[in-house]
């Protein structure tokens, strides 16, 4: 196996690994872009929460199906249903709630 070979597979497997956090800031972000203040804390309370909720029922819901049907293609079909009403939720939402304007601030010591 030639070095370019060996880079190549170390690449393909990182990948994996460094993608999944690219996410975050965005993810995070997001109640912040339409919210203020307590808004912002509470939309972030929210969002926790129901990720809570799906740390919890994403394995019961694999593990129903799995259990019912032998297989868990049936379970992977419903958390990606999910995640399709998901993105179309952000989307309908990114276009009709309009984003808060941001504050500018004088420098220090602007005249």
């Amino acid at each position: 196996m030639s070095d370019d070979q060996i880079f190549a597979k170390c690449a393909w497997r990182l990948i994996p690994f460094s993608a999944p956090p690219m996410f975050l800031g965005p993810f995070w972000g997001f109640t912040s872009w339409f919210l203020s203040g307590r808004g912002a804390a509470g939309g972030i309370a929210i969002v926790s929460a129901i990720g809570s909720l799906g740390g919890f029922f994403g394995p019961a819901i694999i593990g129903a199906f799995k259990q019912e049907s032998g297989h868990y293609s049936g379970g992977m079909t419903v958390l990606a249903l999910m995640l399709l009403a998901s993105a179309l939720t952000v989307l309908v939402l990114g276009r009709t709630i309009a984003p808060r304007t941001a504050m500018m601030r004088p420098k220090v010591g602007a005249r």
